[in-house]
Parts: structure tokens; sequence; C-alpha cells
């Protein structure tokens, strides 16, 4: 009986282990799909205030000065202009007129 006990024991530490490299693989998988969920979702902060700030403009200059103060305020105020600069046909010439 005892000798069925170890064996048990011996099975379920290896398990364990398994199961721990197994876990700790799929985090490592995962991350970048984190990170890529995150940056979407600044993302569409992002679009939600450039689609206020056209409603409200009426000029270009308007348009600036509504994007700015759209991007450049509350909370993930570094995070919405991390995301402006990295976007995808982001015209440096633009956010700076």
């Amino acid at each position: 009986m005892a000798a069925l006990a170890i064996m048990v024991g011996v099975a379920a530490i290896g398990v364990n282990r398994y199961l721990v490299r197994a876990q700790a693989e799929l985090v490592q998988t995962n991350l970048p799909a984190i990170e890529l969920a995150s940056r979407i979702g600044v993302a569409v902060e992002v679009v939600g205030s450039l689609e206020e700030a056209f409603g409200r403009a009426d000029t270009r200059a308007g348009l600036m000065r509504s994007l700015r103060r759209s991007t450049d305020s509350g909370p993930d105020r570094g995070r919405l202009a991390e995301a402006r600069t990295d976007a995808p046909g982001f015209c440096p010439r633009l956010a700076t007129a």
C-alpha cells in the first residue's frame, strides 16, 4: 500500500510540473496578443475622440485645436498621444499644425 501511495505522489508531482510549464508557455504565447488588444483599445478611444473633433470643427484650425484638446487631456493622455503618433498614415505635419 505504501508503494502505491508513493507512485501516486510521484505521478502527481510530474503532472503538476507539466501543468506549470504548460501554463508558463501559454502566458508567454499570449502576451503579444494581450498587448495588441490593449493597443486596439487605445486606438478605439482615439477614433472616438476624432469623431467628436470632426463633429465640432468647421475649419482646419478648429479641427486641430479640437484634436489636441481631445487627445491631450484625460487620464490616458500619454497613451492616446502614443497611439496617435504610431497610427498608420499618421502625418506629423498635420499634428503640429
